[in-house]
């Protein structure tokens, strides 16, 4: 969740950032659907962006069922830009997944597409 929090302080245009519990309300349902233990921050990175998009596009209602949907200060506006952000990743870490190399440095720089320049540093 963190390596997600850090992909949408970094790469979402700060007027159209998710909400830190916003973020883990969509992960904690994108990833309770999994069904096994996840064994890499790869396969959980690639699963949430394969996964979260029809958790933002809908209505987050509050988990603990007290308040308003954890959603309501998101503009249609800005749910669009995160579906489409979130889409993006998605295309660019299956093209990551798709190339095979054995090159450490090669797989950062590829990463580094999606988290930005400071990330593995």
């Amino acid at each position: 969740v963190r390596l997600i929090k850090y992909w949408n302080s970094t790469k979402v245009p700060k007027s159209n950032c998710l909400r830190s519990y916003h973020l883990e309300t969509v992960a904690w349902a994108t990833f309770s659907t999994f069904g096994v233990e996840m064994n890499s921050y790869a396969t959980a990175i690639r699963y949430f962006f394969n996964n979260s998009a029809s958790y933002l596009a809908s209505q987050c209602p509050d988990p603990t069922g007290l308040g308003k949907p954890v959603d309501s200060y998101l503009s249609d506006e800005s749910r669009q830009v995160n579906l489409v952000a979130v889409q993006d990743v998605n295309n660019a870490i299956n093209h990551i997944i798709t190339l095979t190399s054995q090159d450490p440095k090669f797989e950062l720089n590829q990463w580094k597409k999606v988290f930005g320049n400071d990330f593995g540093v």
